[in-house]
This record gives structure tokens, sequence and C-alpha cells, in this order.
């Protein structure tokens, strides 16, 4: 059995698939970075309409969160659609943003649950309930 012989033209699409590819990650990448930007001054201009709202604090950083889940599955379905076809220094770059989003998540969670605990405990869902146990027990 004679190997199949890669020619020019062969190198030249792998490695013109392989610059596409990377374009795009790059591309996701910064857009990421650009997004999370945007996203900070388009909320400082929103919240000086909600001074000191803890609602306004914990949906906004749930938005960011979603949409940092959002990222995470994008790369994820890449890099499932692109298995066979990367290089071990490609994977663990995906493998590495997507560890960094859910670091960054991890984050932003633990922002929701100290901006929680300044909500007054009136104010929390089901505190208002005789029978909430978390209300009774901060009393």
């Amino acid at each position: 059995m004679k190997a199949k012989q890669e020619t020019p033209a062969d190198a030249f699409s792998q490695k013109s698939e392989d610059n596409s590819m990377k374009i795009k990650l790059f591309r996701l990448m910064y857009e990421t970075v650009r997004d999370s930007d945007l996203k900070v001054r388009r909320a400082e201009l929103v919240k000086t309409q909600y001074t000191n709202s803890s609602v306004f604090e914990i949906g906004f950083l749930m938005g960011d969160v979603t949409d940092k889940m959002n990222v995470m599955h994008d790369i994820s379905m890449t890099l499932a659609k692109l298995h066979e076809e990367w290089r071990p220094i490609e994977h663990i770059n995906a493998y590495e943003q997507i560890a960094n989003k859910a670091i960054e998540i991890s984050h932003l969670l633990d922002v929701v649950r100290v901006i929680y605990k300044k909500v007054p405990i009136e104010h929390r869902p089901g505190a208002m309930e005789h029978g909430s146990k978390e209300f009774e027990a901060e009393k």
C-alpha cells in the first residue's frame, strides 16, 4: 500500500484552515473582552437610575454569568466539532478559555451572594412568609 503523499496544495489548504480557525478563536476572545467593556459602560449609565439597587446589581451580574456560559458553550461546541483536526496546543488553549470563564462565573456568583446578604431580610424573596427558616434564623 502506498501512503498518500501530501501535495503543496494540500499543505497550503491545511495551513489556511488552521489560520482561519485561529483567527475565529482570536475574534471570539476579542469580542468577549470588548463586549464586557461595553456592558460595564452601559451598566454605569443605567445604574445612575438605580442608586443602591441590589436587584439591579444582581440582575446585571446574572446577565454577565449567562453571557459567559454562552461563550463557554460556543468554545466547547467548536472544540467538539474540530476535535480530530486540532493540534494539542489548540485543545489546551480552548480548555484554558473554558476554565477561565468558569473561574469568572464563580467570582461573579460570590459577588451575587455578597450583594444578596446586603439586601434587608424583609425584602428577600419568601422572607415575609411566617414559616421561612431563613427569615426566622436571621431575625
